[in-house]
């Protein structure tokens, strides 16, 4: 955020770029801060810290991200903008990596509530996987269904063998 401050257009520009938006950022405070700057960005507003307060303040929401000592404290880490592409890209991997891991969460909740017909779940968990995107390209659904079925042969294994049933499940 702070490097925004030294050169708003080429930061912006990198972070738009880099597909970041402000769930992007980790920190709750740092996504409403950067979904302001955009926002002045895009209306060609300055980007000046004082500009940024009054923007919060009229959103009411500047107390929520910790007032005008937070932005503060933000605006004084100056690195330069030579180093904006290796928080961008920082931001932008671990973005990925907590949608990622939300998304096979999700995924391992599912199968341990699966119940009814295996091919329309597979073709469902298809499509819900597929929805985490690297880079703008949809990640390839044969994987994901060999997954899917792995975890049920996983979760099908312990009551196979509470039945007395021996033997592999196949699909």
């Amino acid at each position: 955020l702070s490097t925004i401050f030294v050169d708003a257009n080429e930061v912006l520009e990198k972070c738009q770029t880099a597909n970041l938006q402000p769930s992007s950022l980790y920190d709750p405070r740092h996504g409403i801060i950067f979904e302001h700057l955009l926002s002045l960005y895009a209306r060609n507003l300055s980007t000046e810290i004082n500009v940024l307060a009054e923007e919060l303040k009229a959103a009411k929401v500047l107390d929520q991200v910790g007032g005008y000592a937070f932005l503060s404290q933000v605006s004084r880490r100056v690195p330069t903008t030579a180093e904006s592409a290796y928080h961008i890209d920082k931001v932008r991997t671990y973005a990925l990596l907590r949608s990622i891991i939300r998304s096979r969460t999700g995924s391992v909740e599912a199968c341990y509530e699966f119940s009814g017909d295996i091919d329309q779940f597979v073709s469902e968990f298809s499509a819900r996987e597929s929805a985490v995107t690297l880079n703008g390209f949809v990640q390839d659904e044969e994987p994901v269904q060999s997954v899917a079925k792995s975890f049920l042969f996983v979760l099908g294994k312990p009551k196979l063998a509470r039945s007395g049933i021996q033997g592999e499940v196949s699909w």
